[in-house]
């Protein structure tokens, strides 16, 4: 059975790799193991995949929030601290990696106008 804790160990021996294709055979791993734990709610899982995306953007210090994130949950047993704490909190993670992602495609399209790749209109 994995549970947070293993989660957690692993994401940051993942954070500790030192090449991104070394990162992405982790990153299998964790989901595969994830996929298998009968312990993970969905909560977990989804603070999981938006852990594994951070780590693979390199953003390291959010990451650690995230994990952060996980520890609280795991200490929170009420329904309605989670509610009224955690999920606002998960909701607006996954808002800023949905901006992050845009700002990275749209950096990409600058610059490739920029050297040239793509002509201007």
């Amino acid at each position: 059975m994995l549970t947070t804790g293993g989660i957690v160990l692993t994401v940051l021996s993942t954070a500790t790799a030192t090449t991104t294709s070394h990162k992405h055979r982790m990153v299998h791993l964790i989901v595969d193991r994830v996929r298998v734990a009968s312990t993970v709610s969905a909560t977990e899982l989804q603070l999981m995949h938006l852990l594994l995306l951070l780590l693979l953007l390199h953003r390291l210090r959010m990451a650690m929030v995230v994990v952060v994130m996980m520890s609280l949950r795991s200490l929170m047993m009420m329904r309605l601290l989670r509610l009224i704490l955690l999920e606002p909190l998960l909701l607006m993670l996954q808002m800023l990696l949905l901006l992050m992602h845009w700002l990275v495609l749209l950096r990409m399209v600058i610059e490739f106008v920029l050297l040239g790749v793509l002509p201007i209109p």
